[in-house]
């Protein structure tokens, strides 16, 4: 998935997710998205976690784990957004997704590239995530999604074809 995205050593890239958490299945899609934007060159990157030093220790690579007291603080430095992995758009989620997806949006009008990348996206999602989504997937660069199911609940949505992606998770 990385491959496909316009993706350079310039590019200053914030991943949002839930990391640092101890989810194994997140933070194996973390560990790989590090490795290979790392591969690209690419070592500006910063993760925001409510344990920026459980996230530290867990991953190896180059970027810089804040709190998330700190986003402010370095948004306005990032140019790219990269939300995801993992099943993040469901009924068990909670409420920072309501926030990174509001977040998303309005990053789109400050010319920032976005892209969801390896989510899970449920047929429970709650009503108001699935509109907010909604408008975050339309200004979005791309979504990746991580099963065909995902993929189908997203076009449900109205989202073009030509937008979304499916991925291996």
């Amino acid at each position: 998935m990385i491959e496909k995205l316009t993706l350079s050593n310039k590019n200053k890239i914030l991943i949002i997710g839930n990391y640092g958490d101890g989810n194994i299945g997140d933070e194996a899609i973390l560990e790989v998205l590090i490795k290979k934007l790392n591969d690209k060159g690419i070592e500006n990157i910063y993760i925001p976690s409510r344990t920026p030093q459980v996230l530290s220790r867990i991953h190896n690579g180059k970027y810089k784990a804040l709190s998330i007291v700190q986003l402010p603080f370095i948004f306005f430095r990032i140019n790219t957004i990269i939300v995801g992995g993992g099943g993040i758009f469901s009924s068990y989620t909670g409420f920072f997704i309501y926030f990174s997806t509001l977040f998303t949006t309005i990053s789109f009008f400050l010319n920032k590239q976005i892209y969801f990348y390896s989510i899970g996206f449920s047929k429970s999602t709650p009503f108001l995530l699935k509109h907010l989504s909604k408008l975050a997937f339309y200004f979005s660069n791309g979504v990746y999604l991580r099963d065909l199911e995902s993929y189908r609940n997203v076009k449900n949505l109205g989202i073009k074809s030509s937008k979304l992606n499916l991925v291996k998770d």
